[in-house]
């Protein structure tokens, strides 16, 4: 998963699978037939799987064939600056159409949510009204909560273990499970499974590139509690 991995993602299909709920990794439904009210579905693994509803969730993908010879410049998406401008002057993009730069790079790429619609929108809007503003780019972000469990991912949680530092704690027996991911001493994501965190807190730290170094110990041990004495410490700004 690219939200969840490790141990996390672990401790996710355990607490899932003790309430009923089946995993077929690695396979693809091959073919679906419908007869009344019952469904089922043929995997490539020569399985079959038989339901009473089937949810398709393979992703979302842009309609830009329209745009093939117009000059404008496309990578599975409309490819755009932080200014919502495509290549061509005076023609704009955004939604789940625009292949923005995301948060931690100027490399374009998609961010298909509500949220990002309406930031792009607005810098776009802005930008046709004559009004320069820039779109920071969206932090990746998860929240699960399920079967009194709660699960949350932000940021980069899959880096290259040569380029980032990752701290983690495990308690198998808790199903709990937290993990820190930094760029010299930025922290740039984090992931935890049933853990108390302030998402806001950890969200806000990331968006400030702080150099969190003379905290680490608060922000790895007491995450939660990051809160208006902490910040305090750092004499910096309430989110």
């Amino acid at each position: 998963s690219t939200w969840f991995n490790e141990e996390a993602e672990v401790f996710i299909r355990q607490t899932l699978a003790e309430h009923g709920v089946n995993f077929h990794m690695g396979n693809r439904a091959k073919s679906v037939n419908k007869e009344g009210d019952r469904i089922t579905i043929h995997l490539s693994d020569g399985g079959v799987v038989d339901a009473d509803i089937l949810i398709n969730t393979t992703g979302v993908k842009s309609r830009i064939s329209f745009l093939d010879g117009s000059g404008v410049k496309l990578n599975h998406g409309v490819v755009v600056d932080r200014r919502m401008r495509t290549n061509l002057d005076g023609i704009f993009a955004a939604g789940d159409v625009a292949a923005a730069p995301d948060f931690f790079s100027d490399k374009p790429g998609m961010n298909v949510t509500v949220a990002s619609a309406v930031s792009q929108g607005r810098v776009a809007g802005a930008g046709m009204a004559g009004v320069q503003a820039e779109y920071q780019g969206e932090i990746p972000v998860a929240a699960l909560n399920f079967f009194g469990n709660a699960a949350f991912s932000i940021g980069l949680n899959v880096p290259s273990v040569d380029t980032y530092k990752t701290v983690k704690q495990v308690d198998s027996s808790g199903k709990r499970f937290k993990k820190l991911v930094f760029s010299g001493n930025i922290l740039i994501g984090g992931m935890f499974v049933n853990e108390k965190v302030d998402p806001g807190i950890v969200a806000w730290l990331i968006k400030k590139h702080l150099d969190t170094s003379p905290y680490f110990g608060a922000l790895f041990d007491r995450t939660q509690p990051l809160s208006d004495p902490w910040l305090a410490s750092l004499k910096i700004a309430k989110p």
